[in-house]
């Protein structure tokens, strides 16, 4: 995830109500990725998204391992969770989580709605600003705005860092990738390092491929392989 760009405007999302609402998604899914480095195709391993939307609340993991001679040699394997609420501005994450190869990694964040304060570990309380989402909620937040297509600025916890990140529209495009054929709307988050992602129409607007530049330069591209979801509304 990049850093925020400077002088962004505060994030113009509402502020969001506390009472649940039905879902815009599946009630259950899953999305297994395959992850590359570079653009030609080179795989270093995998990534599996789960979610599910129970009774007003939202559950979202993420377990990343490299795998092949790329696992054999640098094994990896990180896991993220981000739990919190459905609300009328949709995603209201309450806490994240990460871990590394089982064991926390000091990477947790506390969202505090009633107080209005983020805690992040090993920092003081921040205040927290409507619209908050976190590293793994943000992608899903995405495909739940009504008005994504003017482009946006998100305040987003990424790690141990809080900051304004800018959205922007590249276009409609067809996305050819081992999932499936879909037809996407492509979103740019510029800075220092650069995300973009390709949300598919007809799969609720649902990240089907995520491309990563790092500071380095180093590309990592996440395409699905498979996707999973329930067919009844929740």
């Amino acid at each position: 995830m990049p850093k925020a760009a400077p002088d962004l405007p505060p994030s113009s999302l509402p502020s969001v109500a506390a009472a649940p609402v039905a879902s815009q998604l599946p009630a259950h899914g899953r999305i297994r990725y395959r992850v590359d480095r570079g653009d030609q195709g080179f795989e270093i391993g995998f990534s599996i998204h789960d979610w599910e939307v129970i009774d007003g609340s939202y559950r979202i993991t993420a377990v990343t391992e490299t795998s092949g001679l790329v696992g054999f040699f640098r094994p990896l394997r990180f896991e993220i969770e981000s739990r919190g609420r459905w609300t009328p501005a949709g995603l209201l994450p309450e806490r994240v989580v990460t871990h590394q190869r089982g064991r926390a990694t000091g990477q947790q964040a506390e969202f505090d709605w009633e107080a209005l304060q983020l805690r992040i570990d090993g920092r003081p309380a921040q205040a927290l600003r409507p619209g908050t989402q976190d590293l793994l909620s943000f992608p899903y937040q995405l495909g739940l705005l009504p008005d994504l297509g003017t482009g946006r600025s998100l305040p987003i916890v990424t790690g141990k860092k809080y900051a304004d990140f800018r959205v922007e529209v590249v276009g409609d495009e067809d996305l050819e990738i081992p999932a499936g054929t879909f037809h996407c709307l492509h979103l740019r988050v510029p800075g220092v390092a650069t995300t973009e992602l390709w949300l598919a129409y007809q799969h609720a607007m649902l990240p089907v491929k995520v491309q990563h530049l790092d500071r380095k330069g180093d590309l990592y591209v996440q395409v699905a392989t498979i996707i999973e979801i329930s067919q009844e509304p929740q």
